[in-house]
């Protein structure tokens, strides 16, 4: 039955600590998703600003700074969209996570029930062992009690029988004599 405690104890703690792991997990999700959004919003706009820089480039060839801004865009946008795609996969691995942490939380909940009923199944078992000893405790007192008046009427009968031979045994000695 301590085993049984241990386990839902331990299974217990284990929930909650998945509980708080899928929550935090959750909230990171939360803010990665949105960070993708403004991501996923902001490239076409750098891509709009670079095809603009692109056309300043093309009008003024020997500008650097309008070549710099081009060549920063055009960085800052292959950056950014690679970007999505590497949030995307911590996305679904954050899914992932999710997923497993549930899924071990259903484990260790299954568990706990399993717990629990031993728990209860022993618990009764107890009770009816419990209810049973008094029972037990009056047959054992009544059986103590016979085996002592047993006992006393051993002891009688040994007195009585030592008492007769002592009686019959100066009768026994003259008959062999004759």
């Amino acid at each position: 039955m301590q085993d049984a405690q241990a386990a839902v104890n331990a299974n217990d703690q284990k929930m909650k600590d998945l509980t708080a792991s899928v929550a935090t997990i959750e909230a990171q999700k939360a803010v990665q998703a949105d960070v993708v959004t403004k991501t996923q919003a902001a490239v076409p706009i750098l891509k709009a600003a670079l095809a603009q820089t692109t056309a300043a480039l093309a009008v003024l060839p020997e500008n650097v700074e309008i070549k710099s801004a081009t060549n920063s865009l055009a960085a800052v946008a292959d950056r950014q969209e690679k970007s999505i795609v590497t949030m995307t996969e911590q996305i679904a691995a954050m899914d992932k996570s999710i997923t497993d942490a549930r899924a071990e939380m259903e484990a260790a909940a299954k568990m706990i029930v399993a717990a629990t009923e031993t728990m209860q199944t022993a618990e009764k078992s107890l009770q009816t062992l419990t209810a049973e000893v008094p029972a037990d405790q009056e047959a054992l007192t009544t059986a103590t009690a016979e085996l002592t008046t047993a006992e006393q009427a051993v002891e009688a009968a040994t007195t009585v029988v030592e008492t007769r031979r002592q009686q019959l045994r100066p009768q026994l000695q003259l008959t062999s004599a004759k």
